[in-house]
C-alpha cells in the first residue's frame, strides 16, 4: 500500500512538472511588435516575430517603446494552450509575457526578471528601451513563461508545490 501511494504521487507529479514543462518559455510567433519612438505617438516600425519567437531591426538613437498588441499575444498564447489542454478550461489571463533583448548596448527600463530577460507590463503590454548615440540593431525573443488561469488555481512554470484549495499532496507522499 505505501509503495502504491509513492508510484501515484511520483505519477501526479510527472504529470504537472511535464505541463509546465510544455508551457514554460514558450516562443510566441506572429506577433507584430511595434516600435514606437518616445517622445510621441506615431508608430515608428512593426517588426513581426519569427517562427522562433525571434525578432531583429535597426533603430536609430533615442527611446522606444515596445508594444505587443494584446489581441495578437492572446491568439498567439492561446493557440500553444490548445495544444496541451483541448477542454478549454485553462485561460491565458495576459500575464508572464516575457521579452529577451539580445543586444547589450540597448537599455531597458525596469528590472529584468532573468539575465537580459524582462517582463511586459500586463497593462500596457510593451517596455521602454534606449538606443545609443549611432543607433544599435535590436534583436531578441518574445515568449511566455506559463502563466495560466485553470479553475481557481494560478499555474506558473512548476515549482514543486500543487497550488490549489485541495491539496492532496505533501512532502513524503499523499495525506
Amino acid at each position: 500500500m505505501k509503495h502504491t501511494k509513492s508510484i501515484f504521487a511520483i505519477l501526479v507529479l510527472f504529470i504537472f512538472s511535464a505541463q509546465a514543462t510544455i508551457y514554460a518559455g514558450k516562443p510566441i510567433p506572429g506577433v507584430g511588435i511595434v516600435v514606437k519612438k518616445n517622445p510621441g505617438t506615431s508608430i515608428e516600425k512593426i517588426v513581426r516575430t519569427g517562427t522562433d519567437g525571434n525578432f531583429s531591426i535597426q533603430l536609430e538613437e533615442g527611446e522606444y517603446s515596445l508594444l505587443a498588441p494584446p489581441d495578437q499575444l492572446n491568439k498567439g498564447v492561446e493557440e500553444m494552450i490548445k495544444t496541451i489542454d483541448p477542454t478549454g478550461n485553462t485561460k491565458f489571463e495576459g500575464e508572464g509575457i516575457e521579452i529577451s533583448i539580445k543586444n547589450d548596448l540597448i537599455r531597458v527600463k525596469g528590472e529584468p526578471i532573468k539575465g537580459n530577460t524582462y517582463r511586459l507590463d500586463k497593462e500596457t503590454s510593451s517596455i521602454i528601451i534606449s538606443v545609443p548615440k549611432g543607433g544599435a540593431k535590436l534583436s531578441g525573443q518574445l515568449s511566455w513563461d506559463g502563466t495560466v488561469k485553470g479553475g481557481n488555481a494560478l499555474k506558473k512554470g512548476w515549482d514543486g508545490s500543487i497550488k490549489g484549495p485541495n491539496k492532496a499532496i505533501k512532502e513524503g507522499g499523499l495525506k
